[in-house]
């Protein structure tokens, strides 16, 4: 019978040491809900931040390309030469690369989390189609 009672009260003592380590489960939803928060806030800043990088690295190209544009074009109106044919094709060719990836840039921010990926990989295939254009065009001309 003491035996009993010994291990009865051992039982016990266990027992309680145990319960008081564990925290309510309510505290522990609490905390696994905030820490889901603070996680995807910092997702969606470090995506902002990749939109803003893309854009502003878009938007370095996009200038240089239309001031080689205007700078063409005002040689053109100063000089009595045309351009050949294939030279105002593909000066057509390369605004309208150029608007294309402007308008892209400019659902930049539209994009979601899940589209971002597909977005940047295109946008960075048109921006390179781009500049190989251009780099190409300006080649020729010389």
């Amino acid at each position: 019978m003491k035996r009993i009672t010994i291990y009865a009260l051992l039982i016990l003592m266990i027992g309680s040491v145990s319960a008081c380590k564990q925290k309510p489960k309510k505290d522990d939803n609490n905390d696994v809900k905030q820490e889901m928060k603070d996680v995807t806030q910092s997702m969606n800043q470090t995506l902002e931040q990749k939109k803003a990088d893309l854009k502003s690295k878009a938007q370095e190209l996009l200038d240089q390309t239309n001031q080689k544009i205007d700078q063409l074009k005002a040689k053109m109106d100063n000089q009595s030469d045309k351009l050949s044919e294939d030279k105002e094709e593909a000066l057509k060719k390369l605004e309208t690369q150029r608007d294309k990836l402007q308008s892209d840039l400019d659902q930049l921010n539209d994009q979601t989390k899940e589209q971002w990926e597909e977005f940047k990989t295109q946008f960075n295939q048109d921006m390179n189609n781009l500049n190989q254009s251009v780099k190409e065009f300006f080649d020729n001309d010389k």
